[in-house]
């Protein structure tokens, strides 16, 4: 609860994003579920996906609240925000095996994501899951700098990234998930 106080901390710097972190958590939650994850796994994905975005309360209010899109300078300080966030983390115990999902919910399938550029499965598996739920529920809120999408544009904009943007295994947990809600 007070690292979800936390996080809803970070999201009233930007009322587009209120109870992101909520569904996030839960969509990642069921999916990491399916996948069959125990404790301490759970938990390490649970905080993960709560704090994915602790990192952007170093980000300038200017580019976090920007309608158009950000200048190469400003998009470079945006992607710190995973490095920023994971350096956050470290040094608390209970919050390290959520580290790797902070860090690396950025990165893509196809190594063209970031901090790091990594690919496939030297991806963390709780990033990639973030990944997938993280830009669904982007897509389905209204942003500042886009409309909702509606959730079957949204599942068709996943699916048309599955092999690229995202891993085609926790693609189809996640559209399992969606089926049943």
């Amino acid at each position: 609860a007070s690292l979800i106080m936390l996080a809803n901390a970070i999201e009233l710097r930007d009322r587009y994003t209120r109870g992101h972190v909520e569904r996030v958590m839960t969509y990642a939650m069921r999916i990491a579920e399916r996948f069959g994850w125990q404790e301490p796994e759970l938990s390490a994905l649970r905080f993960g996906a709560i704090l994915h975005d602790i990192g952007k309360i170093y980000i300038r209010e200017s580019i976090l609240s920007k309608a158009g899109p950000l200048t190469p300078e400003e998009w470079a300080e945006m992607k710190q925000h995973t490095v920023i966030g994971a350096e956050l983390l470290k040094g608390i115990p209970y919050l390290t095996g959520a580290i790797p999902v902070v860090r690396s919910h950025h990165e893509r399938w196809d190594g063209l994501g970031y901090p790091d550029g990594l690919s496939g499965e030297a991806i963390p598996l709780g990033a990639r899951i973030v990944a997938v739920v993280d830009c669904f529920d982007a897509m389905t809120t209204d942003r500042i700098y886009h409309a909702a999408s509606s959730p079957d544009e949204a599942i068709a904009e996943i699916r048309s990234g599955t092999g690229t943007r995202y891993d085609p295994a926790v693609v189809e947990v996640f559209l399992a998930v969606m089926d049943e809600a």
